[in-house]
């Protein structure tokens, strides 16, 4: 199924992420139901059908990423119909995207789920005082403007086999996270993942979209928080992997619902690796020209300071390694 229509179905998706984030509260099935119902659509009317079972059978019927994905593209673009009304947020609700998890289905019916990441202003980099800290992390402040979808985990292998037909990792699984992969050779993926996307592009993350999403909102050393004894709940990394890669989402998610953001594989970013600019700055996309590009995350092979939310790292593009895969983000064509 398709990801929906970025910046297109603000308000149905606003009532779409309140029903899908109280599952226990009816009301906001309701409220879904009858925007849905106003469309006048065939398909739209039965999910309301489906909507309206789930509480007036007293049986909750979680929104889960395939109801979601089926909702998505019936609800239209009506700026203005909430205008003045009892939800009094009709010019705030149309600047908000889909705040609520999403699916592409790639060739063979295989899932790749994306999670929403929101805009917002975070310190990226590390305090001086922070432990195994390199040089490279000089603290600044970000902003990232616009809100974005970044994959709920790694591209796994039966992922890369969907969309290239081939699998060049060197531990075999499907549900484990694609490795021996290029920064070169992602392009090609999300050249072909792009073919037939609609009213979205896929690519690598920034860097700094990269830490963003990372970090969810936290200024610690790890997602989590600052101790690595606690590192083993969220992560593959030498003390646990058994050198070698593992299934992904095994671990615990960060707060914005990422598996494996920590350990596992490091991930490439889309950034020639450089030094960071001076100052505060907003959407940054790395140096405009080098010679390694950036990798991030840690991986089953290295310590726990390599795992830290600001470690960083770069790498020639062509290189392929048995702990190095890829994420992807979307947003808007």
């Amino acid at each position: 199924m398709p990801l929906p229509a970025f910046c297109q179905n603000e308000i149905g998706m606003e009532l779409m992420r309140r029903a899908r984030a109280e599952p226990d509260e009816p009301f906001h099935r309701m409220v879904l139901a009858d925007w849905l119902e106003r469309l006048a659509d065939d398909d739209a009317l039965e999910m309301c059908r489906v909507l309206r079972a789930s509480f007036e059978g007293h049986e909750i019927i979680p929104l889960e990423p395939e109801v979601a994905g089926r909702l998505a593209p019936m609800i239209g673009a009506r700026r203005g119909w909430f205008s003045g009304s009892w939800l009094g947020r009709g010019e705030e609700l149309e600047q908000l995207w889909l705040a609520s998890a999403c699916t592409e289905e790639l060739p063979d019916g295989v899932p790749l789920e994306m999670e929403y990441i929101p805009a917002g202003t975070f310190m990226m980099g590390s305090p001086e005082s922070q432990e195994e800290r390199s040089d490279d992390e000089k603290l600044h402040p970000v902003t990232i403007s616009k809100p974005f979808y970044l994959g709920k985990y790694p591209v796994t292998q039966a992922q890369m086999r969907a969309v290239m037909g081939v699998n060049p990792s060197q531990s075999k699984g499907d549900n484990l996270p694609v490795e021996q992969v290029s920064w070169d050779d992602c392009q090609e993926f999300l050249k072909k993942l792009n073919q037939n996307a609609k009213n979205v592009t896929f690519r690598l993350p920034t860097e700094a979209e990269w830490e963003y999403a990372c970090r969810a909102g936290s200024t610690s050393a790890y997602g989590y928080g600052n101790n690595p004894d606690s590192l083993g709940d969220y992560a593959w990394y030498e003390d646990n992997s058994g050198n070698t890669t593992h299934q992904v989402g095994q671990k615990k998610p960060n707060a914005w619902g990422l598996y494996d953001m920590h350990g596992n594989v490091w991930e490439w970013c889309n950034d020639w690796y450089g030094d960071y600019a001076t100052g505060a700055i907003s959407d940054p996309t790395g140096p405009q020209k080098g010679s390694r590009r950036v990798y991030r995350g840690g991986g089953w092979s290295g310590p726990a300071g390599f795992c830290r939310s600001a470690d960083r790292g770069g790498v020639i593009p062509g290189n392929r390694y048995s702990n190095l895969g890829f994420r992807v983000s979307a947003g808007p064509s």
